[in-house]
């Protein structure tokens, strides 16, 4: 799973973020950006990249898959 990061205190309100954004993934609350975790996220990381202030930063959940024995 991914978790993106958004550091507001960073952030200087281009919104140039959500326009990168091709499944709107991001979101303008009143607190700033924020990542809306519902959204089909694409793992391009576009928002990352057009960040000129490094304000969001991207981060995976590691799950262990398993197997099971079907009978």
């Amino acid at each position: 799973m991914v978790y993106i990061f958004v550091d507001n205190a960073r952030c200087d309100g281009c919104m140039l973020c959500l326009a990168a954004c091709n499944r709107d993934g991001l979101m303008l609350t009143d607190s700033g950006i924020t990542h809306d975790r519902s959204c089909d996220c694409l793992d391009c990381r576009k928002c990352e990249y057009i960040c000129a202030r490094g304000a969001i930063t991207w981060g995976y959940e590691v799950t262990e898959a398993g197997c099971r024995n079907i009978k």
